[in-house]
């Protein structure tokens, strides 16, 4: 894989689902949010309800802390935050990613169109080289009966 999507993969997971400062329950996963080992998010909502019901603001606050604790962002804040640095315009991970397998891609191209016209090239030259070959062959095809018809007159 490639390793700016597994860096990318890592802090996803670490910003959803490390503790938060705060937060009651202090993780996601006690409130009902998991994450598979396939990278897919799972919401059980009677665990989530339970904690609501438990302790409302601590609740919200382990998922947002709307604003008001930068130092300590809830967790869909930083899940945020992940999301838009690695989505910024011209400088996010994968803006620069992408752009790079379209510098890759580009090259890939010229490359192949290179390859294509030395290949181009390549044919033109055994095509006249054959053609060459093919009128020497019957210049000397031309020869061989000319001396067949001399020799054959001498005897």
């Amino acid at each position: 894989g490639n390793g700016t999507v597994r860096f990318l993969r890592t802090n996803l997971t670490i910003a959803l689902m490390d503790p938060v400062t705060g937060g009651t329950p202090p993780l996601a996963s006690l409130a009902g949010v998991t994450l598979a080992k396939d990278g897919t998010l799972a919401f059980d909502a009677a665990k989530f309800t339970d904690s609501f019901n438990d302790d409302p603001v601590g609740t919200q606050r382990l998922f947002t802390s709307m604003g008001t604790d930068t130092v300590n962002p809830g967790a869909l804040e930083r899940l945020a935050k992940v999301v838009d640095d690695a989505t910024k315009f011209g400088t996010g991970s994968l803006v620069t990613l992408e752009q790079s397998q379209r510098d890759a891609s580009a090259r890939v191209k010229t490359q192949m169109e290179e390859m294509n016209r030395r290949i181009d090239l390549y044919e033109a030259g055994l095509k006249s080289r054959y053609a060459i070959l093919q009128s020497s062959l019957q210049n000397l095809q031309n020869q061989s009966s000319w001396l067949s018809t001399q020799i054959a007159s001498m005897g």
